[in-house]
């Protein structure tokens, strides 16, 4: 049985879709093989996904791919964007570690450094409306 089919999309047109699709997305993520794994996946990919759906603009496309021995996950919104040199040169100035704790008790924030923290590797466009989630499998 593969990991996920090669390759699943999902689209959110609107707010009132999202239970739908979330259960859609659980579906997928389940036939990770650790729960630890699934567990990781769902709380990056739902910080992804509720990033997206606050700070970006319907329709929001999420794409599941598989290779080998990976998963990867875009998670892309329509609307403008943010400032992702700033985010990544902080992270790569002060480490995940570092914000993390700095950000523990904060409302906001926390999502993107959790993301960091819990898959492999997180790859964002230029733009700043699109961003993958590696996580390796094995």
């Amino acid at each position: 049985m593969p990991l996920l089919e090669n390759f699943s999309n999902f689209t959110i047109y609107s707010t009132e879709q999202y239970d739908q699709i979330i259960s859609e997305l659980e579906k997928q993520l389940k036939l990770l093989h650790s729960a630890t794994l699934e567990y990781s996946t769902k709380v990056a990919l739902f910080e992804a996904v509720n990033n997206s759906l606050e700070h970006g603009k319907l329709p929001v496309t999420i794409q599941f791919e598989t290779k080998d021995h990976e998963v990867q996950i875009n998670v892309k919104d329509s609307g403008e964007g943010f400032q992702v040199s700033q985010k990544v040169n902080l992270i790569a100035e002060k480490g995940i570690e570092v914000l993390l704790e700095e950000s523990i008790f904060s409302e906001r924030g926390r999502g993107i450094y959790m993301m960091y923290k819990l898959v492999n590797q997180v790859i964002f466009n230029e733009k700043g409306n699109e961003v993958s989630l590696v996580i390796n499998t094995h």
